[in-house]
């Protein structure tokens, strides 16, 4: 929706933009007022994905964006001892709020972790690709880069290295 109504305001079709940018708004407070926990800024379970997530997308409440952010750093460094616990779809989201809210460090460490659940284990255990689980196993697949990767923060955060305009330009 949110997508929609930047596309519209673009189009010039005003009265759609306003349409879709009122929708938008109003699925942002339905996911905050249904998976929200108000008292402890954790998203649903509180995983490291839940609260990702959220941030990611701009869905979290402009004043508890910092709240919800150091909510995940506490659950990537106290509970996991500094390691990611996200599936696909989280570790891009992971990847990308870290640095955004002033945590790049601790992407940093996850990255260059070589303990399980970690990229450094399967460069260590000979992985030219990244896998699909970061455990070994014939079953699953070992070339499986889709979201999983963390060569965005190399690039955009620690090089420094973006678009300077878009590729359409």
């Amino acid at each position: 929706a949110w997508i929609l109504s930047q596309i519209a305001g673009i189009l010039g079709k005003t009265e759609d933009a306003r349409c879709y940018s009122d929708l938008a708004e109003k699925i942002k407070d339905a996911l905050n007022e249904k998976f929200l926990n108000k008292d402890t800024n954790q998203y649903a379970t509180g995983s490291q994905t839940s609260n990702a997530l959220p941030l990611y997308l701009g869905m979290v409440p402009e004043e508890r964006e910092g709240a919800v952010a150091k909510n995940l750093v506490e659950d990537i460094i106290i509970a996991h001892e500094g390691h990611l616990s996200t599936g696909i779809i989280g570790t891009n989201a992971l990847a990308q709020v870290l640095s955004r809210y002033g945590w790049a460090h601790v992407m940093y460490e996850i990255a260059t972790q070589t303990t399980f659940p970690s990229w450094g284990l399967q460069v260590l255990k000979g992985a030219t690709t990244l896998w699909e689980n970061f455990e070994y196993s014939p079953r699953w697949s070992l070339n499986m880069k889709m979201f999983g990767s963390v060569e965005k923060f190399f690039y955009k955060d620690l090089a420094g290295i973006s678009p300077a305009s878009p590729g359409y330009r």
